[in-house]
């Protein structure tokens, strides 16, 4: 997927289809991704991560270990803004895709695009300003 956008540019931002865009998107593309982040996303802290994943991964201490030390944060995978360059660096993709063949093998998450983003990044991004965003219109 990323890899089609071209070569050129260093971010891109990725929308989700049922996304209403009610400003200038170039704002959001010109946002810095401070401290080497891959990407900027909606970030919503304090969560409840049982909800996204089964037991089967909280019980398995080499998994559920993904989110020691890090804040309980998710972010909307709907609107995000990457660093393709960075990107490419970390092979995210791969990254991506190996949590995505492990929940073929072991259902570890429920079903969605967020859990694999979730299980890589970990609250490691970059949040995109809250002014920006507006949830459940």
């Amino acid at each position: 997927m990323l890899n089609a956008v071209g070569h050129y540019a260093e971010c891109r931002v990725y929308l989700d289809s049922n996304l209403v865009l009610v400003d200038d998107i170039a704002k959001v593309a010109a946002m810095p991704l401070p401290n080497g982040a891959v990407l900027a996303a909606p970030e919503y802290c304090n969560a409840n991560f049982t909800t996204y994943f089964t037991p089967t991964f909280w019980s398995s201490p080499s998994l559920s270990l993904t989110f020691a030390n890090t804040k309980p944060c998710y972010f909307n995978t709907g609107v995000m803004v990457i660093d393709l360059q960075r990107w490419r660096a970390g092979d995210y993709t791969t990254k991506i895709v190996e949590w995505m063949d492990l929940q073929k093998r072991m259902r570890i998450y429920e079903l969605g695009s967020l859990p694999p983003f979730l299980l890589v990044f970990a609250g490691n991004i970059a949040p995109v300003e809250p002014a920006r965003t507006r949830r459940r219109l």
